[in-house]
């Protein structure tokens, strides 16, 4: 992943999108949820427990199925609104909450109280590898700056560290953490709704 980087992919703005996924095997909706994580079936789940009716929907197809892939591209078409939202949420409550909450527990870091570029930032490397991802990555910051604690650097500082790490380190490589299944929709008009998280 190159962090900040802004490229319009048409793919990930139809939330019926079904397509092949850089993890391989197919993907689908505006994050490109990969079959062969189970990150469809993750999302089927989350369904099923707010009760929606999409989820009972999905729930009578295998992911990665003809079946499924049809059902999936049927609700996109039909009802593409709901469907871009409930993604949406299910991604900012499954991945960037949880790192959110992290980085306040273990780093006494806010990363609401900082610009919207750094939340992006965290938002991206949240979704493209999991929550505890961002963890090991503001470690990698502190071991390099030399720094006790994350708040002393200021947004602008911050940022660029990360940056610095995605550009001149094996990092995302070297990582313990996998990636999760799941694509940053550059493209989408609103990827972050950050005054909800």
């Amino acid at each position: 992943m190159k962090a900040g980087k802004n490229v319009k992919n048409e793919c990930y703005i139809n939330p019926g999108n079904v397509s092949c996924c850089s993890l391989g095997g197919i993907g689908y909706g505006i994050y490109g949820f990969a079959a062969n994580t189970g990150v469809p079936q993750s999302f089927v789940g989350w369904l099923n427990k707010k009760g929606h009716p999409y989820g009972r929907m999905l729930s009578k197809f295998a992911s990665g199925t003809r079946e499924f892939s049809c059902c999936w591209q049927y609700i996109g078409e039909h009802d593409p609104e709901e469907f871009k939202a409930l993604q949406h949420e299910y991604v900012r409550n499954t991945y960037y909450v949880p790192a959110v909450e992290n980085l306040c527990q273990e780093f006494n870091l806010d990363i609401r109280s900082r610009d919207a570029k750094l939340q992006e930032l965290v938002w991206a490397v949240a979704v493209e590898y999991g929550p505890t991802a961002v963890g090991d990555l503001m470690r990698e910051v502190l071991r390099i700056s030399g720094l006790t604690h994350l708040n002393e650097l200021n947004d602008h500082d911050l940022r660029r560290s990360i940056e610095h790490i995605f550009a001149t380190s094996d990092w995302a490589e070297a990582s313990d953490t996998m990636a999760a299944g799941v694509t940053v929709p550059w493209a989408c008009e609103s990827r972050i709704d950050l005054e909800s998280a």
